[in-house]
């Protein structure tokens, strides 16, 4: 596929999960990233058999189709490692909370940030990351 090549980390919440799943459609490996006790996305209707159930929302199976799926707690040591590791991979990561993904994960990655209020900016850190686009 087009984007086979290329690894995405989605650190979205629900504000910016279509762009991780256009990339999966066109053959990327997004990986999404999930807090402990999963994404707000799996808390959205509609769910399916009309029963609220993380496992059962429609918005989540739609939206996050496609990606492989991790939990991971960044408010521990653990999760920043496990961060930085799977950033050092990535040649994309996508993030509704830029205050939430450190900086010094990025290293050839191209951080593209949205915040839901419209604005997006692209970010490129280390010797490999180009930046693309910066709209504010």
């Amino acid at each position: 596929m087009m984007l086979s090549p290329y690894r995405v980390i989605d650190c979205t919440d629900e504000r910016g999960q279509l762009a991780g799943f256009l990339l999966a459609q066109l053959g990327a490996d997004v990986v999404l990233l999930e807090p402990p006790g999963g994404s707000s996305a799996r808390h959205l209707p509609p769910f399916a058999g009309d029963r609220p159930d993380p496992e059962r929302s429609l918005w989540h199976w739609a939206y996050n189709r496609g990606k492989r799926s991790i939990v991971l707690d960044l408010d521990t040591a653990e999760g920043q490692t496990e961060l930085r590791r799977l950033a050092a991979g990535a040649d994309v990561v996508f993030t509704t909370d830029p205050a939430g993904i450190p900086v010094n994960v990025l290293k050839n990655a191209v951080a593209v940030i949205g915040r839901g209020d419209a604005e997006v900016g692209l970010v490129a850190r280390g010797p490999g990351a180009r930046q693309v686009l910066h709209g504010q």
